[in-house]
């Protein structure tokens, strides 16, 4: 993608003026030409755009360099184990708030509180003693302007921190923030399902059924019909029919239901099978529609 090409798809998401852009920075013109890949700006010219855009350059420079924006940094890389293993997320948080104490870019402060919050979710901890970390999650995003591929997977991944009714709140404009983004389709189906994902895991945990439908139509929405998306549909599978049970419980369906979620045990995949399988067993258990004993003989 073309820097100029970037520059405009940034501004028209921004709802925001040539004139306004190029205000003090440039000539209105100048800017016109850039963003038509007619004319060139200087480094410095560059720079200034991307400050009043409210992007960092090396966010920008990741989107043009990559357009499906498939690829997390470095941080990403070493996410999911440090928030699985103790000694990894003690590592992956210092270096994070290193780089916070040096730089005061609080994007760094804010992904140590991240990495402490899901390692204390996945573990089972009582999130009441992160209050602190979790009222600076909440005023971040409460008082964010413009949102970047770094706040919205950050949200998706700290969804659980909000009400369920503020989650609520929230669809309309997490869905047209993703609709509306300067992503790719790639990119925004990816970020649809994760976000469609964890919501669903959120209220089927806190029994919060009644918006469960809608989310279920967002995660369909982010499945292709290709092989790709298997993993998609299987996850969209075992929800739908989870949520069917908790409606309309027949003992038949979950027992086929738990067939299905056996495959991914057969391939090798435990960590999943056994999330799934306790999803389904402690949502209808809590329901009081089965004994989770009777399926752990």
């Amino acid at each position: 993608m073309r820097y100029g090409e970037l520059v405009y798809r940034l501004r028209v998401n921004r709802n925001m003026s040539q004139e306004k852009l190029a205000q003090g920075i440039s000539s209105q013109p100048t800017l016109s030409r850039f963003e038509a890949g007619e004319a060139y700006v200087p480094a410095e010219t560059l720079i200034q755009y991307m400050k009043r855009l409210c992007i960092n350059p090396t966010e920008f420079f990741t989107m043009v360099e990559d357009e499906t924006l498939n690829e997390y940094q470095y941080f990403y890389q070493l996410y999911e184990s440090a928030t699985r293993h103790k000694a990894d997320k003690d590592t992956l948080m210092e270096r994070e708030l290193d780089l916070f104490n040096k730089t005061n870019d609080q994007t760094f402060f804010i992904n140590a509180i991240l990495i402490r919050l899901t390692y204390a979710k996945k573990n089972s901890e009582s999130l009441e003693k992160y209050k602190r970390d979790i009222d600076w999650v909440l005023d971040y995003f409460g008082k964010l302007e413009y949102w970047h591929l770094r706040d919205l997977e950050m949200y998706v991944s700290l969804v659980f921190v909000f009400a369920s009714g503020r989650v609520r709140k929230n669809h309309l404009k997490m869905t047209l923030l993703i609709e509306n983004s300067v992503f790719s389709e790639k990119q925004k189906k990816k970020l649809r399902f994760s976000y469609a994902h964890n919501v669903i895991i959120l209220m089927f945990e806190r029994l919060y059924l009644q918006d469960i439908p809608l989310y279920l139509h967002e995660l369909d929405k982010s499945i292709s019909n290709d092989s790709e998306d298997l993993d998609r549909s299987f996850v969209y599978s075992v929800f739908s029919q989870l949520y069917q049970l908790t409606q309309s419980f027949s003992e038949i369906k979950l027992l086929e239901l738990l067939m299905e979620i056996k495959i991914l045990r057969k391939y090798h995949y435990a960590d999943n099978y056994h999330f799934h399988r306790n999803l389904v067993l402690s949502t209808l258990s809590r329901l009081e529609l089965i004994n989770v004993d009777d399926y752990n003989k």
